[in-house]
């Protein structure tokens, strides 16, 4: 296995890892998308449920990338498919995070409340 490649991917599960830690501890919610703003504090129903949910899922995909790591390292290094574990693990573990981050937002988001 290429050293640089188990470097980069070392410190990329590293950095996940430190991430999630990090919003876990946060105040004002964090957000997930780039491209969206976090939500205000007055539209979640628990703020510090919602920064622990999105911290656990980064803390979890940063150990899922070293397992697929480890188990590319492991079994596909000598059959010439490097890089099919960690592939899998980062595309189907960041399709298991949308799915998480949209239950998340149904759980912690406020409902408006029904009119009668």
């Amino acid at each position: 296995m290429n050293p640089l490649s188990t470097v980069i991917v070392i410190a990329l599960s590293v950095a996940l890892i430190v991430t999630g830690w990090r919003t876990r501890s946060e105040k004002d919610p964090t957000g997930f998308y780039p491209w969206q703003d976090p939500p205000g504090r007055f539209q979640l129903t628990d703020v510090k449920g919602w920064n622990n949910f999105h911290g656990i899922m980064w803390m979890v995909y940063g150990v899922l990338l070293l397992i697929g790591w480890g188990l590319d390292y492991l079994f596909f290094n000598h059959v010439g498919r490097i890089g099919l574990a960690i592939v899998v693990a980062a595309i189907g573990g960041f399709g298991c995070l949308m799915i998480a981050h949209a239950f998340c937002e149904r759980k912690y988001y406020k409902q408006p409340k029904k009119k009668r």
